[in-house]
């Protein structure tokens, strides 16, 4: 399937008119295979929306990976802005809606790296611990501000996508062991990787990236 993109201005219009007349949802306009994306992406939703934020975030973010694998969609459009606005906006916005509010342009298009679809999208690659049961295990207990947190420290050279598992990996480990290990804690792992990135190479590491990441632990006195 060939994603299609939208605009930055042809999103704003868009959200314009899904604010004033949301009943008048573009369903019609969708072709057969965005229309069967549609609909697998609403039943999905409906079996996770408990109305408790991050558990929806989570479990709805595994089965949009998920879904969207199955219609060939590749980390490549993953990092495509374009995408994730008509997807948002065209495709799913009372998704959107009824997660944010139907004013909260940030969430739908505005700002890249607060676009809801994906960022979940991005939390769940990051964390993938290569089985569902496993990435489900390392997530639980996380709160929305691990999202913020990992989506938003690529570092100048993008994600390391290894490094991230095994910090999402390795923090759940830590908390295993002491349950005061927190939100802060994984706040100044990310900081510290962010700074560090710059200069070491995380695969290139002694011990490589589970040395490296055991290293970042370690500077804020945790033993993993």
């Amino acid at each position: 399937m060939l994603f299609k993109r939208l605009k930055l201005t042809d999103a704003a219009q868009l959200m314009e008119a899904w604010k004033t007349e949301p009943e008048k949802y573009l369903e019609s306009k969708l072709d057969n295979d965005y229309a069967e994306l549609r609909k697998q992406l609403l039943s999905e939703y409906q079996e996770v929306d408990n109305g408790k934020k991050y558990w929806l975030d989570y479990q709805f973010g595994l089965r949009l990976n998920r879904t969207l694998s199955k219609f060939g969609f590749t980390s490549r459009d993953a990092s495509d802005d374009g995408i994730w606005r008509f997807l948002s906006l065209c495709v799913v916005p009372d998704l959107v809606g009824r997660r944010w509010g139907r004013g909260a342009e940030q969430r739908f298009y505005s700002r890249a790296g607060r676009i809801w679809l994906k960022t979940i999208w991005w939390y769940i690659h990051l964390s993938w611990q290569g089985s569902r049961p496993e990435t489900l295990k390392v997530l639980a207990r996380n709160t929305t501000d691990q999202i913020l947190q990992l989506v938003d420290r690529s570092g100048a050279k993008g994600y390391y996508v290894e490094t991230y598992r095994k910090i999402m990996y390795y923090y759940w480990a830590a908390r295993e062991i002491n349950t005061s290990i927190g939100e802060k804690e994984f706040r100044q792992i990310m900081l510290l990787h962010t700074a560090l990135c710059q200069s070491i190479e995380p695969g290139l590491y002694d011990g490589g990236e589970d040395g490296y990441v055991k290293m970042l632990f370690s500077r804020i006195g945790i033993t993993v």
